[in-house]
């Protein structure tokens, strides 16, 4: 594990800012990629590709890997390293990414363009929520910790600003992503998942949605109350790591 920070900590050092983008961006090189990120992110954007290129949280299954999807949504995008992963793996695969704080979204269409996936991805710059409307958002010191819920936001970082947001359903989601049927849905929504997916049962089936996997935060959304919610229609699987105590990810299989 140190081998790896170790060598993010050399990526950070040898960034370069381009002129055209600004002080606030920087380019991390993790080849074969490329991200642009903001300059008070790096440390976040560090873990966070980590979490999703080195210890690949959200593929502990092989099932669950981008390569073995065509069709995918990717639901909290933040910077775009999941997207930009999934389209990676799989020349085929399509995704539609969704992200609701603005300047995370712009970075995410950044990303996806500088990996030249532009033309098999959508970035949506929207919150997801149990109902659609305008809602209040809460823009975290630390970005990767932005959400709905003003109290999530307190217990990991602290607010910078509140905005509001465009807010969508899932099913708006669904219906905007031009799938018919959905292989891989990825949800990172910083604890409005219970209230989503209570709202969304009718959208899964209708969009054949095969295989889900979240990061939960319990406190929040907790991993039974997600299993419960779903286990009509998926084979529930949680996985929990020790060193990161309220922490989670639960992955879902749609049942023949």
């Amino acid at each position: 594990m140190g081998g790896v920070s170790l060598f993010l900590r050399m990526l950070e050092k040898t960034s370069v800012v381009p002129e055209l983008l600004g002080s606030s961006s920087t380019v991390i090189p993790f080849p074969p990629y490329h991200f642009v990120i903001p300059v008070s992110e790096v440390e976040e954007a560090k873990r966070n590709i980590e979490h999703i290129f080195v210890y690949r949280d959200y593929e502990r299954f092989p099932e669950f890997s981008p390569a073995e999807a065509h069709s995918i949504v990717d639901l909290g995008a933040y910077l775009g390293f999941y997207t930009v992963r999934a389209l990676r793996l799989s020349r085929k695969s399509r995704v539609v990414s969704v992200e609701a704080n603005p300047v995370s979204c712009m970075y995410t269409i950044w990303n996806v363009a500088l990996q030249g996936g532009a033309d098999r991805a959508r970035v949506l710059c929207r919150a997801v929520d149990s109902e659609r409307g305008a809602g209040r958002f809460y823009v975290g010191l630390s970005m990767v910790n932005s959400s709905l819920l003003r109290e999530y936001v307190d217990e990991f970082t602290s607010v910078a600003r509140e905005i509001i947001v465009p807010k969508v359903t899932l099913l708006d989601v669904f219906q905007a992503s031009g799938f018919r049927r959905i292989d891989l849905l990825k949800v990172d929504i910083e604890g409005v998942e219970k209230r989503v997916f209570e709202k969304s049962l009718e959208a899964l089936e209708q969009f054949g949605v095969e295989r889900i996997v979240v990061e939960l935060h319990e406190g929040f959304s907790y991993a039974r109350q997600l299993s419960d919610i779903l286990s009509a229609g998926y084979s529930v699987y949680v996985v929990r790591d020790e060193d990161v105590p309220f922490q989670s990810f639960l992955y879902a299989v749609r049942r023949r």
